[in-house]
């Protein structure tokens, strides 16, 4: 059996403990800012979390997933989604089912989803439909001056009867795209 110096133990220690850090880092960020991380529920809290950064949306095939979509929407709409899946830089999915998750995921994005909060955070589109018992709210959060305006956040909130999810996107969209996939998915403008 061959034994393993003490300097390559050394360095094979000091890497993983480098690594862990590094990971422990990153896994306390949030893609929101105003959402705070240590706020954010986790898998042990009961909320299921799909997570997709740029380096993973990279590597998925977007023409392949317009092609479903397409398949299940309006050509309207899927004109709409096009733009704004160039742009995408991360993609993030909270899907809470129990009383106490749902509390946690929506006081985790209240910062972002209770109107006149953030001067920066703009509603979109608020749909209540008690008679379903459906919510759903879109917000985004601008920056940047006049002709220039870029939508670095945006957040899509549905809650039903049994669940809640909240899916977050973050890239730089035109205002004017989101403007027209929400005209053209929710035409009624309730």
């Amino acid at each position: 059996m061959k034994r393993i110096s003490l300097p390559l133990l050394s360095k094979l220690v000091a890497t993983l403990l480098v690594l862990t850090v590094t990971l422990g880092a990153m896994a306390q960020t949030s893609p929101f800012k105003y959402v705070d991380a240590k706020a954010l529920p986790t898998a042990a809290d009961g909320v299921q979390i799909i997570s997709f950064n740029g380096d993973l949306l990279d590597m998925i095939p977007m023409k392949g997933v317009t092609k479903m979509i397409k398949k299940g929407s309006s050509s309207s709409v899927m004109d709409n989604v096009k733009p704004l899946l160039k742009k995408l830089k991360s993609l993030d999915v909270y899907i809470a089912s129990t009383p106490e998750a749902i509390d946690k995921l929506q006081k985790a994005f209240a910062p972002m989803l209770t109107p006149g909060l953030q001067p920066s955070i703009k509603p979109l589109l608020m749909v209540n439909q008690p008679e379903e018992n459906l919510k759903v709210q879109i917000v985004s959060r601008e920056s940047g001056i006049c002709c220039w305006r870029k939508c670095r956040e945006l957040l899509i909130s549905v809650q039903d009867e049994d669940e809640y999810y909240v899916v977050g996107l973050t890239g730089a969209f035109a205002p004017k795209d989101i403007q027209r996939l929400i005209s053209s998915a929710f035409p009624s403008g309730k």
